[in-house]
């Protein structure tokens, strides 16, 4: 079985996972980051994306047109903790975008530090009194160094199991 490890990354969260589960599959994958990644010659994908506006980043999306015909597992890095459902809907809607005779082996979610930590302080500091706010802040404050060792080991485990 050949297999690729293909990821976009935006602040290295991605990146950290996808090296992560290329580890533990060793010599019998390739990483490579997007965009430029032809995945001709793999019968199976393990994509990597952020999660931009509550679906995959744009560069992802793009290049799951081309996974027509393969085994895929799909992973994914977010800031937003899963409040209402939100991970269960991120993973319906980047699932919806597959090519409908890919075969979905998996598809899993990590929190990831974000880029919204620096905005929720400011709003925060202008609205300390506003509970949603700081309820937002301190998820997020919480969970700024991941993905961290435990989430990397999930991650390996998790694509192990896929996989087999």
């Amino acid at each position: 079985m050949s297999i690729l490890v293909a990821y976009s990354s935006q602040t290295g969260n991605t990146e950290k996972v996808a090296k992560a589960i290329h580890e533990a599959l060793g010599e019998k994958a390739e990483l490579k980051k997007l965009p430029d990644v032809n995945c001709e010659g793999y019968d199976t994908v393990v994509l990597g994306y952020w999660v931009d506006k509550g679906t995959a980043n744009a560069e992802a999306l793009e290049f799951m047109k081309a996974l027509s015909g393969k085994q895929v597992v799909l992973f994914g890095t977010l800031g937003a903790g899963d409040a209402g459902g939100y991970h269960q809907r991120v993973r319906e809607t980047v699932e919806k975008e597959l090519p409908a005779d890919c075969t979905l082996l998996g598809h899993q979610l990590y929190r990831a530090s974000s880029m919204r930590l620096k905005a929720l302080r400011k709003q925060h500091a202008e609205n300390p009194d506003d509970m949603e706010i700081k309820k937002l802040l301190d998820d997020y404050e919480q969970n700024k160094h991941r993905p961290d060792a435990q989430d990397l080991k999930n991650a390996q485990e998790f694509v192990l199991a896929a996989l087999s």
